[in-house]
């Protein structure tokens, strides 16, 4: 984790969530436990690490009026496996992004994304107190360095 001025952040939460292999988020089960939602804090220099399953993908619900949107277009109706995040550090801008693997099937035709061109950083107006972005990740054994805003920025 680090700040813009290339500096570590301590003490920035990563909170993470994503779907079971059956597509499903733990708001849409009857459970009282969070199930793949952690919430993770970075180290004094800025590093963090994250345990999880391999995300996988899902397809959007086909009924009411969004399926018969869907059917209208070219659009897949599939969403590529990914794995969301919003960050938070004292000081700084929240950041809510999702992570795609960059060789999954559908990344380039995310129903909830820009449909015929892969994922890529998108900037809320620099009016917004939150950035929204979306990036590929790659294998876990490679390092991601998230980048966050000042919140004076």
């Amino acid at each position: 984790m680090r700040g813009l001025d290339g500096d570590p952040v301590a003490g920035a939460v990563v909170d993470g969530w994503q779907a079971d292999t059956d597509g499903t988020y733990e708001a849409q089960l009857d459970v009282d436990e969070a199930r793949l939602r952690a919430k993770y804090v970075s180290r004094p220099g800025g590093s963090y690490c994250v345990r999880t399953i391999a995300p996988k993908g899902y397809t959007i619900p086909l009924d009411g009026p969004v399926g018969d949107l869907i059917a209208r277009t070219a659009i897949s109706h599939f969403q590529p496996a990914h794995v969301h995040f919003l960050i938070t550090a004292h000081g700084f801008r929240p950041l809510i992004t999702h992570l795609f693997q960059q060789s999954a099937p559908y990344v380039d035709s995310d129903v909830a994304g820009r449909p015929g061109q892969p994922p890529m950083p998108a900037r809320a107006s620099r009016a917004s107190s939150v950035l929204i972005t979306s990036a590929y990740f790659w294998p876990m054994s490679n390092r991601f360095t998230w980048w966050i805003t000042s919140a004076r920025s």
